[in-house]
Order: structure tokens, then C-alpha cells, then sequence
């Protein structure tokens, strides 16, 4: 009866590891001697990971978080109705002011928006429709008194009718009136507009669930960085900010900003902020002064 030998099974697997062994690296001599790297199976089938965002909407927003944390004093011109100035000041603590020339009365003051901790002030700093603190009207003059004539004193002709229309508002400069309590808004009336692209509206270009919709645009004049336009949603009953194109640098700062009220556009290198910011008039009892003259 035949029996067969029992297999080396131990032997034969190592001689075969040794086998795909040698045949391994000689394909990967093979691939280095011909100048080509071994292939490399790639873990990921989706490739390379984008790391910064390709959508308009998510580029605004990384630049508006930029903008957002960004803290600098910047000089602008402003066009589209004239050609008038704007300071913005946004301050470490978080304070700021906008001077705007001729940013009321119809352009005949000009007025600073200053944000604080307790609310928002307007304050006007002087101009042709301003009166100067501390002056005092003038009451009307009476009319000359009647002169005798030869034929005797004539008699006296009837006064006019008083007026019962209230005295003009007097704007007197330079003082502050508040305006909007602690995160409320700035009454229409009174709101030139620009204050808002350097505060609140920044809130709104880095929120990607804002009733927004934002497109990548060509560069502005002057402008340095990329420029971007915002439309908001009809779908909002109250718009969260107005229509306009904005550009940014790369680190944050407005280079050049359209909106209908005129276009800022940058007039030199952004310098550092101050530490707070602090009214530049004394309060008092107002009236504010409106956009537009009464």
C-alpha cells in the first residue's frame, strides 16, 4: 500500500514569501532606474482636500471675519453725490466713529456717528447749516417807529397775524445727540449709510445662513483685493443690509465699498487704532439732525 510524504507546508510558504519578495523589489528597481516613481495607490478617491473655500458666498465671508477682527483708522473719498471725505475709526475695544462729510442737512453739516457701550450718537461737528454752540438767536426787530408828519401822526397800520408755525430747528454744532439705544438701529431719518459697511453689516457678510446672495464681481476702480456683490433676498421682508459691491484685502481692510449712497474708495495705507473711542462733543438735548434738510 502506497503512502504518500507528508508536505512541507511551513517550508514552502516561506520559500514563497521569499519568492514575491524578490519579485517586489526588483519591479521597484525597475521604477527607479527608469526615472519613474512606484505608483502609489491613493487612499483618498476624492484627491486633493480644498482648504479654503471656492464659493463666492464662503470667500466674503472669510474676508469678512478678517474685516470683522480687523482694527484700524483709514481715510476715504466719497463719490456719487459730490466729492466728500469719510474717516473710519474702529477702536480695540470694539468702539468706533465714522466721520462723513456733509453727511446731513443736505450736506450742509458735517456730522460723526459715534458707537459706544450705551448706544449710538450722532454728532455734528460744524458746517453752513450749523449753528455755533453757545450762540443765542436773535429775536426779530420791531419796526421802525411811525414819524409825525405835517398833517398829523398817522394812525398806526394793523400788526400782521402771528405766526403760529413753530421756529425753525436750530442744529447747533459741535454737539452730540443719541440716536439708537444699544443694538438697536439708527432711525432712516438720520442714517447716512456708511457707518454700517465698517459695523453691522459685517455680521451679515460672515453669516453663510444670511438671507443674502452674493457674487463674485470685477474689481472696482482703485480697488485692491477681490470685490464681491451682495443683493438681499427677496424671500426677507426686512432687508438685513442694503445692495452693494465691497472689496477687501487680503487682511481685512475695505479698500473700496459701492452703495447707493456714493462709493468709498481708499486714500492711503490704514493706520493703527486707538485704544477707545470717545465722543468728540458734549451731549445734549438735540434736535438730531436729518439726511435731508427740513
Amino acid at each position: 500500500m502506497a503512502h504518500n510524504d507528508p508536505v512541507p507546508t511551513t517550508t514552502a510558504t516561506r520559500q514563497l514569501g521569499a519568492a514575491v519578495t524578490v519579485v517586489t523589489v526588483a519591479l521597484v528597481l525597475s521604477a527607479c532606474t527608469s526615472g519613474r516613481p512606484p505608483a502609489l495607490v491613493n487612499a483618498s478617491p476624492t484627491g486633493v482636500v480644498p482648504t479654503s473655500p471656492i464659493d463666492a458666498a464662503g470667500q466674503l465671508a472669510g474676508l469678512a471675519a478678517a474685516a470683522h477682527d480687523r482694527k484700524y483708522v483709514a481715510a476715504y473719498t466719497i463719490s456719487g453725490n459730490g466729492h466728500r471725505t469719510l474717516l473710519a475709526s474702529l477702536a480695540t475695544d470694539g468702539t468706533w466713529e465714522v466721520n462723513v462729510d456733509g453727511g446731513a442737512l443736505s450736506g450742509g453739516a458735517n456730522v460723526a456717528f459715534v458707537g459706544l457701550r450705551t448706544g449710538t450718537y450722532q454728532c455734528l461737528l460744524g458746517g453752513p447749516a450749523t449753528s455755533a454752540a453757545g450762540a443765542v438767536p436773535q429775536p426779530p426787530q420791531p419796526s421802525p417807529s411811525v414819524s409825525a408828519s405835517p398833517a398829523g401822526p398817522r394812525p398806526p397800520s394793523p400788526s400782521p397775524p402771528a405766526s403760529t408755525a413753530p421756529p425753525p430747528p436750530r442744529f447747533v454744532a459741535p454737539a452730540c445727540v443719541k440716536v439708537a439705544a444699544p443694538g438697536k438701529a439708527i432711525p432712516d431719518r438720520y442714517d447716512p449709510m456708511f457707518e454700517h459697511i465698517f459695523t453691522d453689516w459685517l455680521a451679515v457678510l460672515l453669516d453663510r445662513d444670511a438671507p443674502i446672495s452674493v457674487f463674485g464681481s470685477s474689481p472696482l476702480p482703485h480697488a485692491v483685493g477681490a470685490c464681491y456683490a451682495v443683493e438681499p433676498n427677496s424671500v426677507s421682508l426686512v432687508p438685513v443690509m442694503r445692495p452693494g459691491t465691497f472689496c477687501f484685502a487680503p487682511d481685512g481692510t475695505l479698500t473700496v465699498a459701492k452703495i447707493g449712497a456714493g462709493t468709498l474708495t481708499i486714500t492711503g495705507p490704514a493706520v493703527g487704532p486707538p485704544a477707545t473711542t470717545t465722543l468728540p462733543a458734549p451731549i445734549t438735548e438735540g434736535p438730531a439732525a436729518p439726511v435731508t434738510a427740513p
